[in-house]
């Protein structure tokens, strides 16, 4: 069986190189419009930053026969998008992807109001009775409840459908390292690039069961 060694470059001559990685990371639609409202999201963000940057400083203690090289600059880009497209099909039981929770309260406002008119047309009889009064106003909470979940279902499940044309969200990370050496950075690059959507993914990973790293690769064009 044949020695493992390191690759012997002591006659390659030094060159410029520059080696960029890119991946995805795919959220469920509202947890990924929760977190662009969070006004901690941009912290997260440059920790995970911090995170590649560390990591393809880190490389050849990682893997052994990597060789130990001077990075010249490692540049980290997070982009956040919920227009993604992959390849494969992923079913998220979850709200449209132009859906924002914050601007729901507008909707079930117009939502309550028209499950109470429907009631007070369907109750042509006036009655002034504290009880009677109790009663349709529970009737239209639970109409309005009713309403309101049958919306929500509705939601969900078109998302299927709505993301086949406009996408998915999440965040697509993008690496470039640059070095003066006899080998071209391309581990540093996708090690940085793994570190940072893991980083991104310990933040999710709790909030979100379906997350998706996908499409991992060196970029040469």
């Amino acid at each position: 069986m044949p020695y493992l060694n390191m690759r012997d470059i002591s006659t390659k001559p030094f060159k410029h190189f520059e080696a960029k990685a890119v991946g995805i990371i795919i959220v469920s639609p509202h947890i990924f419009y929760d977190f662009m409202e969070d006004i901690s999201k941009d912290s997260i963000i440059q920790t995970a930053i911090c995170s590649g940057t560390y990591a393809a400083k880190r490389t050849n203690e990682i893997f052994p026969l990597c060789h130990q090289i001077t990075l010249d600059s490692i540049d980290i880009n997070v982009a956040s998008s919920d227009n993604i497209h992959v390849p494969q099909n992923f079913n998220y039981t979850a709200f449209l992807q132009s859906f924002k929770p914050k601007k729901f309260s507008r909707s079930t406002t117009y939502i309550q109001e028209q499950a109470i008119n429907n009631n007070e047309q369907q109750d042509n009889s006036h009655c002034n009775s504290f009880q009677t009064e109790k009663a349709r106003l529970l009737y239209a909470k639970e109409r309005f409840q009713q309403i309101q979940k049958t919306q929500i279902e509705n939601l969900k499940h078109s998302h299927t459908t709505h993301s086949k044309t406009h996408g998915q969200c999440g965040f697509i990370v993008s690496t470039i390292i640059k070095s003066y050496s006899k080998i071209c950075p391309d581990m540093e690059s996708l090690n940085a690039l793994n570190a940072t959507l893991l980083s991104l993914f310990n933040h999710f990973k709790m909030q979100d069961k379906e997350i998706l790293i996908t499409q991992i690769r060196l970029d040469n064009t």
